[in-house]
């Protein structure tokens, strides 16, 4: 295990606290990249106090993309909700 591994681990254990540590030293090393970035622009300030708010903005934007993609080139989709599989688990994964 080489030495920089090792000491992430110390400093960002693998429990709810080691995350939300992880999590405010990103949101300190980019804050300011985020805060002059065109993508944060109309929701940095809301997102700001979010954990990991970047990875969560990614999540959404890689979404949000794909499906623009999907329309622009015609590509037939299929969109699924989470809540489907709890509401009617069976008819939902028959899709």
């Amino acid at each position: 295990v080489k030495k920089n591994h090792t000491e992430r681990i110390a400093m960002y254990p693998r429990s709810k606290e080691g995350f939300r540590a992880f999590c405010k030293d990103l949101g300190y090393r980019f804050y300011k990249e985020e805060k002059a970035a065109r993508f944060y622009r109309d929701v940095f300030d809301n997102a700001k106090n979010i954990p990991c708010h970047a990875d969560f903005f990614r999540y959404i934007q890689w979404h949000n993309l794909a499906f623009t993609t999907t329309w622009d080139l015609g590509i037939p989709t299929m969109i699924l909700h989470y809540e489907n599989y709890t509401n009617d688990f069976n008819q939902t994964k028959n899709k």
